[in-house]
């Protein structure tokens, strides 16, 4: 899987959003907000094929979390990526 092409992450105050540029117009019912972590990851990722283990690995590695943490992390962020269509497989 990857994160869909040109995806724009902005911060804004403490959050972070994505905005779908491939919309055409900018519909702003389709602004996507994320936490520190799940933006960091999202870039670490950029537009690059990567499985669960490989997302894993990059959280642990930033935040020194254990493994089953990291996992379990990156499986919610991945759910939300794939429920707002921000995946491609």
């Amino acid at each position: 899987m990857k994160i869909k092409d040109n995806l724009v992450l902005r911060k804004i105050g403490k959050d972070y959003v994505i905005v779908d540029p491939n919309q055409g117009q900018v519909d702003l019912s389709r602004v996507f907000s994320f936490n520190e972590s799940a933006a960091f990851l999202i870039e670490s990722l950029g537009e690059k094929e990567f499985d669960l283990e490989t997302a894993s690995t990059i959280l642990q590695n930033e935040y020194g979390i254990e493994p089953e943490r990291a996992i379990n992390d990156c499986r919610a962020i991945l759910v939300q990526l794939k429920e707002q269509h921000l995946l491609s497989d």
